[in-house]
């Protein structure tokens, strides 16, 4: 028999505080509730060739293009002209790609163009950490930033603006928050509360039993709840028994809703990303209660070789999303649903020595759904002004973002963020 370690462990549970495995009756999201699913592109993504600024387009070539030609074209950083007509996009979502001036997405991302010709995609652009952060280019200073919506503050309490939104909330009969990615991201710690960390696929979660066969599992899981169902006659005892009871409830509900909900017709997913959306859509499909979820995709750091890596990266965003998005309006599950993505910061808007970018300031960020107003907002930054470090002057502070996620979700940013901030107008 494994001991709790082991189970909690080879489950992918992250039991995180005792308000976690309460009974999830209370405050449960219920089926009009909006609910967030946030995509963290770990690393630091390029947004100047994620979108790029054809207004810009003179000037970001100049910036990009090596000092000597690559043996191999295809490896410079600055995207050709010729390659971006399919994506290319104006404020208004309706303008056709072929009449487009201002803006175009990286010439991988042509489904997620599609969505946004649908009206389904905010493009925000802009976006970054103040420069009253002094140490905002760090890796582990911007992703805190992100995650918890302060600035000078890492090292202190990990408390997440998602967390304290959903500090109170009690699911269904899951949790308000899940995590995909396997492990609990600052991001959805609350004071209170925490996620579920489950790795894909749901199935996995289950009874580990030391030899990793799971062909007993659930007998062993029923043998498991019978040992906790008494009173253990003491304080102490009796706390013990509630979170056993509590592992033991998540791991039956998990494993109904993988029976329940096997996606049979959801399109096959060969990438990390892929395979985690599909199996938000699970859940969420489920009716299980939960209001937010979290997914990661890596590599992003793109030092060296940027042209090696970030177009399949992006594609694999685009396409991932795409697929997300289609199958729950396919289901009629779409309406209350929304993607957004967040990253570390942004890249410098010259390439390097190497054909890749270094850590910078600006960058930009979507927000997918039937909730979000189709097209453009905050501002591309100037490329023509730089500061001595290289870097172009961000145009929205990130909290402003996150302010309009959290009235997405019913909560006051007020407090969490520490002051208003004005709508950006993608909701």
């Amino acid at each position: 028999m494994p001991n709790r370690r082991e189970f909690c462990r080879a489950a992918g549970a992250a039991l995180l505080t005792p308000a976690f495995l309460r009974p999830f009756a209370a405050k449960a999201a219920t089926p009009n509730s909006n609910i967030l699913v946030a995509i963290m592109l770990a690393g630091g993504n390029d947004g100047f060739n994620t979108v790029v600024p054809l207004k810009q387009f003179g000037v970001y070539t100049d910036l990009r293009k090596p000092a000597s030609a690559p043996s191999d074209p295809s490896m410079a950083v600055n995207l050709p002209l010729s390659s971006l007509a399919a994506t290319a996009f104006d404020d208004n979502y309706t303008t056709p790609a072929s009449k487009a001036t201002t803006y175009a997405f990286h010439p991988a991302m042509t489904s997620l163009r599609a969505l946004y010709a649908a009206g389904k995609v905010a493009v925000i652009n802009g976006v970054g950490i103040p420069p009253a952060d002094t140490n905002r280019l760090s890796h582990e200073t911007g992703q805190f930033d992100w995650q918890t919506g302060t600035i000078n503050k890492t090292g202190g309490q990990p408390v997440g603006w998602l967390g304290q939104v959903l500090d109170n909330a009690k699911g269904g009969r899951l949790p308000a928050m899940i995590s995909l990615s396997g492990e609990a991201p600052v991001l959805m710690l609350g004071k209170l509360n925490g996620p579920l960390a489950l790795s894909s696929p749901l199935e996995g979660f289950t009874l580990y039993n030391g030899t990793w066969d799971w062909i007993d599992g659930p007998a062993r899981l029923a043998q498991f709840r019978k040992t906790d169902e008494y009173s253990a006659g003491s304080t102490t005892g009796n706390f013990v028994r509630n979170m056993s009871l509590g592992a033991d409830d998540l791991t039956y509900a998990i494993q109904d809703v993988a029976k329940a909900e096997e996606v049979l017709d959801y399109p096959t997913q060969t990438t990390y990303l892929g395979q985690q959306l599909q199996q938000i859509a699970r859940l969420i499909l489920s009716g299980s209660g939960t209001t937010a979820y979290y997914a990661v995709q890596g590599s992003y750091d793109t030092h060296s070789a940027q042209q090696s890596f970030q177009p399949a990266l992006l594609a694999d965003l685009s396409d991932s999303i795409s697929t997300f998005y289609n199958y729950l309006a396919k289901k009629g599950k779409s309406r209350n649903v929304m993607i957004t993505t967040l990253s570390d910061f942004g890249r410098r808007a010259a390439a390097n020595s190497t054909l890749g970018t270094d850590h910078g300031t600006s960058n930009v960020v979507f927000a997918i759904g039937d909730a979000v107003k189709g097209g453009t907002f905050g501002e591309y930054s100037n490329l023509s002004s730089l500061d001595d470090s290289g870097n172009v002057a961000i145009k929205v502070d990130f909290r402003n973002q996150i302010s309009d996620l959290i009235g997405y979700l019913g909560g006051d940013a007020t407090p969490i963020l520490g002051k208003t901030y004005q709508k950006l107008g993608f909701i």
